[in-house]
């Protein structure tokens, strides 16, 4: 008998600030469509997985507080606990056959499992649990499926515990991230927006890379060997946002503390344009799909997420551990949590990946919340024997 696994990514969910690209006025009855569609299929469904950036830890002002993930359930309630009607993470969690998973991606990279079933046990009928990964807490493995969220090829996003670093995991990202909602902030003033949602083009992943475009003097600086790459990104960065002394900007960091910008840049003299170019290259792209091909050669189906860009891809390749080539596919899965003008004018997408598998044959599709309708379709599949 086939069964189903389910993939979702960069839902991004967060308390509701301005500066969250998720916001529940906006996107919660199209993730509550989703979330209905997982329960309705819940029999079939074998696993659900999240590939990362589930909960919005980042995208916060850089001198405010940031959220616990106690504080983003509770603000989220409707789809963090269970309610009258379907469409909710909770009974999803009780109406599916096998696993739900949660892999870590870079904004709630943080995030443990304890954080999360300690809501979620006590409202699980069964007492049921989301697991953290089946190979690492990273990466989830089925059969010939590969997925996991793509930060880690990333030179920028990728988990950084390097000694100099204070706030290990957290890499150099983080700050730019932090940095991004300032700029969102005061666009959302100059363009009088309540939040990110109804600003167009709020939902592309922000590289501090791409800034660099605007700003010669910082990449003369950079060439000459008086910054560091880190430096040149980050003080880019935080001019855009009108902050152009690194010493006075500062950065509220989760455990109370504060940080300038200097010295948050002054944690990654490591990163190198040199030895980094691969990811430096994912960053400036928005693209996985090297990465993508290259697992390709070990698994028949990988799955990423992270560019909020949904993707399929057949590949013809020849594995490693084969003696003839054979078929594979990578998909993203895109992201549920485009701006509203970029939903109306149909430049985005809601969409997430659902895997039909019957021995060895796998049927990928790529799904989509139609907008404002809710409802759901598939707009790419492919098939593999």
């Amino acid at each position: 008998m086939p069964h189903i696994n389910i993939f979702l990514s960069d839902l991004h969910i967060g308390v509701n600030a301005p500066t969250n690209l998720y916001q529940k006025t906006v996107h919660q009855k199209y993730l509550k469509a989703i979330l209905k569609y997982i329960q309705d299929k819940g029999p079939q469904i074998q696993d659900l997985i999240i590939l990362g950036d589930w909960l919005e830890l980042c995208a916060y002002l850089p001198n405010s507080s940031v959220p616990s993930v106690k504080d983003i359930f509770n603000n989220n309630s409707d789809i963090f606990t269970p309610t009258d009607k379907p469409g909710d993470f909770v009974s999803c969690l009780d109406s599916i056959r096998g696993h739900f998973y949660f892999i870590n991606g870079n904004h709630d990279l943080t995030v443990s499992a304890n954080d999360i079933n300690s809501h979620f046990r006590p409202l699980s009928k069964y007492g049921r649990e989301i697991k953290l990964g089946t190979f690492r807490k990273d990466i989830y493995q089925s059969g010939e499926i590969h997925a996991e969220h793509g930060h880690r090829y990333s030179l920028f996003c990728r988990a950084d515990c390097s000694a100099r670093n204070r706030y290990k995991p957290w890499p150099f990202g983080y700050y730019l991230a932090r940095t991004a909602a300032l700029v969102c902030k005061q666009k959302l003033i100059r363009k009088r927006r309540k939040n990110a949602a109804l600003l167009p083009g709020s939902g592309n992943p922000v590289f501090g890379i791409k800034s660099l475009l605007y700003s010669v003097p910082y990449i003369l600086d950079l060439l000459a060997g008086k910054m560091t790459l880190a430096q040149a990104v980050l003080f880019d960065f935080a001019s855009l946002a009108g902050e152009t002394d690194p010493e006075t900007f500062l950065f509220a960091m989760p455990d109370g503390s504060r940080i300038t910008a200097a010295d948050a840049a002054g944690m990654f003299p490591h990163l190198s344009v040199i030895h980094g170019w691969k990811g430096l290259l994912a960053d400036a792209t928005d693209e996985l799909d090297r990465q993508g091909e290259a697992l390709c050669r070990n698994h028949r189906v990988v799955v990423m997420g992270d560019t909020h860009t949904p993707k399929m891809v057949q590949y013809h390749v020849s594995p490693i551990r084969r003696s003839r080539s054979v078929n594979a596919v990578y998909v993203n899965t895109g992201f549920l949590c485009a701006s509203k003008p970029e939903l109306w004018f149909k430049r985005k997408l809601l969409s997430f990946v659902e895997v039909e598998q019957d021995r060895r044959k796998y049927v990928v599709r790529l799904k989509k919340v139609d907008y404002p309708s809710t409802n759901i379709s598939t707009f790419a599949e492919s098939t593999l024997y």
